[in-house]
Protein backbone atom coordinates (compact mmCIF):
# COMPACT_ATOMS: atom_id res chain seq x y z
CA UNK A 1 0.00 0.00 0.00
CA UNK A 2 1.06 3.66 -1.23
CA UNK A 3 1.57 6.10 1.48
CA UNK A 4 -1.43 8.87 0.74
CA UNK A 5 0.43 12.47 1.42
CA UNK A 6 -2.38 14.97 1.99
CA UNK A 7 -1.28 18.74 1.80
CA UNK A 8 -3.78 21.36 3.22
CA UNK A 9 -3.50 24.76 1.95
CA UNK A 10 -2.72 27.55 4.84
CA UNK A 11 -5.57 30.04 4.53
CA UNK A 12 -6.65 32.96 6.80
CA UNK A 13 -9.02 34.95 7.29
CA UNK A 14 -8.45 38.90 7.47
CA UNK A 15 -10.12 40.91 9.88
CA UNK A 16 -10.97 43.69 7.63
CA UNK A 17 -14.45 42.37 6.10
CA UNK A 18 -15.43 46.07 4.69
CA UNK A 19 -16.08 46.58 0.89
CA UNK A 20 -13.25 48.07 -1.04
CA UNK A 21 -10.10 47.22 -2.91
CA UNK A 22 -7.89 44.99 0.33
CA UNK A 23 -4.17 44.91 0.46
CA UNK A 24 -2.36 41.66 1.28
CA UNK A 25 1.27 41.41 1.79
CA UNK A 26 2.45 38.19 0.22
CA UNK A 27 3.84 37.24 3.63
CA UNK A 28 1.52 34.67 3.90
CA UNK A 29 2.92 32.89 0.59
CA UNK A 30 3.40 33.69 -2.67
CA UNK A 31 0.58 32.20 -4.30
CA UNK A 32 -1.67 34.40 -1.78
CA UNK A 33 -5.47 34.20 -3.00
CA UNK A 34 -9.38 34.91 -2.55
CA UNK A 35 -11.55 32.79 -3.96
CA UNK A 36 -11.82 32.65 -7.42
CA UNK A 37 -15.04 34.78 -7.77
CA UNK A 38 -13.46 37.66 -6.53
CA UNK A 39 -11.74 40.26 -8.71
CA UNK A 40 -7.77 40.31 -7.67
CA UNK A 41 -4.31 40.57 -8.93
CA UNK A 42 -0.97 40.37 -7.60
CA UNK A 43 1.18 43.58 -8.21
CA UNK A 44 3.61 42.69 -10.82
CA UNK A 45 2.23 39.79 -11.95
CA UNK A 46 0.19 38.54 -14.97
CA UNK A 47 -3.42 38.48 -14.63
CA UNK A 48 -6.43 37.31 -16.52
CA UNK A 49 -8.07 40.93 -17.74
CA UNK A 50 -11.03 41.68 -18.83
CA UNK A 51 -11.19 45.37 -20.34
CA UNK A 52 -14.04 47.30 -21.05
CA UNK A 53 -11.96 50.66 -21.00
CA UNK A 54 -12.85 53.78 -22.96
CA UNK A 55 -10.91 54.67 -25.60
CA UNK A 56 -11.00 50.53 -27.36
CA UNK A 57 -12.75 51.35 -30.04
CA UNK A 58 -10.50 53.50 -31.91
CA UNK A 59 -11.85 54.12 -35.29
CA UNK A 60 -15.36 53.71 -36.26
CA UNK A 61 -14.99 54.47 -40.29
CA UNK A 62 -18.04 54.11 -42.66
CA UNK A 63 -17.02 52.90 -46.24
CA UNK A 64 -19.93 52.86 -48.57
CA UNK A 65 -22.29 49.54 -47.52
CA UNK A 66 -19.69 48.44 -44.96
CA UNK A 67 -18.41 49.90 -41.75
CA UNK A 68 -15.01 49.55 -40.28
CA UNK A 69 -14.68 49.38 -36.65
CA UNK A 70 -10.54 49.73 -35.19
CA UNK A 71 -10.17 48.03 -31.68
CA UNK A 72 -7.05 48.59 -29.83
CA UNK A 73 -6.21 45.16 -28.67
CA UNK A 74 -3.11 45.69 -26.28
CA UNK A 75 0.04 43.99 -24.55
CA UNK A 76 -1.23 40.22 -23.93
CA UNK A 77 -4.73 40.23 -25.29
CA UNK A 78 -6.18 36.78 -27.05
CA UNK A 79 -9.93 38.17 -27.51
CA UNK A 80 -12.56 40.51 -28.25
CA UNK A 81 -16.10 40.68 -27.86
CA UNK A 82 -18.13 43.48 -30.04
CA UNK A 83 -21.98 44.29 -29.19
CA UNK A 84 -23.99 45.64 -31.00
CA UNK A 85 -27.21 47.64 -30.65
CA UNK A 86 -29.48 45.43 -32.77
CA UNK A 87 -28.86 41.46 -34.74
CA UNK A 88 -26.69 42.11 -37.43
CA UNK A 89 -29.13 39.91 -39.44
CA UNK A 90 -27.10 37.48 -41.78
CA UNK A 91 -24.58 40.52 -42.24
CA UNK A 92 -21.10 39.58 -43.48
CA UNK A 93 -18.47 40.77 -41.13
CA UNK A 94 -14.39 40.08 -41.61
CA UNK A 95 -11.96 40.11 -39.08
CA UNK A 96 -8.50 41.10 -39.40
CA UNK A 97 -5.62 41.31 -36.74
CA UNK A 98 -2.55 42.97 -37.03
CA UNK A 99 0.41 41.92 -35.30
CA UNK A 100 3.67 43.58 -35.66
CA UNK A 101 4.41 43.89 -39.40
CA UNK A 102 1.77 41.10 -40.34
CA UNK A 103 -2.01 41.06 -40.85
CA UNK A 104 -4.26 38.08 -40.71
CA UNK A 105 -7.60 37.12 -41.20
CA UNK A 106 -9.28 35.55 -38.30
CA UNK A 107 -12.49 34.71 -39.49
CA UNK A 108 -15.15 35.54 -42.43
CA UNK A 109 -18.77 34.65 -41.54
CA UNK A 110 -22.25 35.85 -41.77
CA UNK A 111 -23.75 37.18 -38.27
CA UNK A 112 -27.63 36.62 -37.44
CA UNK A 113 -27.26 37.82 -33.70
CA UNK A 114 -25.82 41.12 -32.48
CA UNK A 115 -22.21 40.18 -30.90
CA UNK A 116 -18.80 39.64 -32.66
CA UNK A 117 -15.45 37.91 -30.92
CA UNK A 118 -12.80 36.49 -32.21
CA UNK A 119 -10.09 34.92 -30.40
CA UNK A 120 -6.51 34.02 -31.18
CA UNK A 121 -3.27 32.06 -30.45
CA UNK A 122 -0.60 34.76 -32.09
CA UNK A 123 1.71 36.91 -29.45
CA UNK A 124 1.84 40.80 -30.42
CA UNK A 125 -1.57 41.25 -31.65
CA UNK A 126 -2.31 45.03 -31.32
CA UNK A 127 -5.14 45.91 -33.63
CA UNK A 128 -8.32 44.47 -34.57
CA UNK A 129 -10.16 45.46 -37.53
CA UNK A 130 -14.10 44.28 -37.80
CA UNK A 131 -15.73 45.10 -40.88
CA UNK A 132 -19.65 44.96 -40.72
CA UNK A 133 -21.16 44.34 -44.07
CA UNK A 134 -24.48 45.77 -43.66
CA UNK A 135 -25.69 47.13 -46.99
CA UNK A 136 -29.12 47.84 -47.13
CA UNK A 137 -29.79 46.97 -43.24
CA UNK A 138 -28.23 50.73 -42.03
CA UNK A 139 -25.15 51.00 -39.75
CA UNK A 140 -24.63 48.99 -36.64
CA UNK A 141 -24.12 50.93 -33.42
CA UNK A 142 -21.99 49.63 -31.32
CA UNK A 143 -23.14 49.17 -27.26
CA UNK A 144 -20.11 47.80 -25.93
CA UNK A 145 -16.40 46.19 -26.30
CA UNK A 146 -14.36 43.91 -24.66
CA UNK A 147 -10.92 43.02 -24.81
CA UNK A 148 -9.66 40.29 -23.34
CA UNK A 149 -5.61 39.63 -22.01
CA UNK A 150 -2.96 37.97 -20.19
CA UNK A 151 -0.86 40.82 -18.72
CA UNK A 152 0.08 43.25 -15.86
CA UNK A 153 -2.99 44.71 -14.26
CA UNK A 154 -2.09 48.47 -14.63
CA UNK A 155 -3.14 49.90 -11.42
CA UNK A 156 -0.88 53.16 -10.40
CA UNK A 157 0.41 53.09 -6.95
CA UNK A 158 0.19 48.83 -6.42
CA UNK A 159 3.32 47.61 -4.40
CA UNK A 160 5.22 44.63 -5.54
CA UNK A 161 4.67 41.47 -3.46
CA UNK A 162 0.95 42.50 -2.21
CA UNK A 163 -1.78 41.10 -3.47
CA UNK A 164 -5.06 43.36 -4.29
CA UNK A 165 -8.84 41.69 -3.50
CA UNK A 166 -11.87 43.90 -4.64
CA UNK A 167 -14.37 42.75 -1.54
CA UNK A 168 -17.67 43.15 -2.87
CA UNK A 169 -19.26 42.62 1.06
CA UNK A 170 -22.02 40.66 2.13
CA UNK A 171 -19.96 38.04 2.15
CA UNK A 172 -16.81 36.24 4.36
CA UNK A 173 -13.33 37.02 2.69
CA UNK A 174 -10.92 34.28 3.01
CA UNK A 175 -7.07 33.86 1.70
CA UNK A 176 -5.43 30.84 0.53
CA UNK A 177 -2.41 29.31 -0.63
CA UNK A 178 -3.36 28.76 -4.69
CA UNK A 179 -0.05 27.99 -6.57
CA UNK A 180 -1.11 27.95 -10.37
CA UNK A 181 -3.86 29.84 -10.44
CA UNK A 182 -4.53 32.85 -12.81
CA UNK A 183 -6.05 35.88 -11.21
CA UNK A 184 -8.25 38.08 -12.63
CA UNK A 185 -9.76 41.62 -13.15
CA UNK A 186 -12.15 43.83 -14.79
CA UNK A 187 -11.17 47.40 -16.50
CA UNK A 188 -11.56 49.77 -15.30
CA UNK A 189 -11.03 48.69 -11.91
CA UNK A 190 -13.99 49.40 -9.87
CA UNK A 191 -12.98 52.05 -7.47
CA UNK A 192 -9.63 51.88 -7.14
CA UNK A 193 -7.09 54.95 -6.08
CA UNK A 194 -3.87 55.25 -7.16
CA UNK A 195 -2.08 56.15 -3.88
CA UNK A 196 -2.81 52.59 -2.17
Amino acid sequence: MSPLLLVLAACFTPADQTPGWKAFPLEHGPALAAGPELEQFRAGEKAHIVDRSPGLLVEEHAEGLSTRYSIAAGDGAQSFTLDFASPLRGAQVDVEAEAGLSRFRLSTARVNGSHVSGRWNVPGVRRVEVVVHHHLRGRPAVTGLAVERLAVVPAPGASPGTLYVLHPGGLRLELCDAPGRVLGVRLPLEGWVSSR
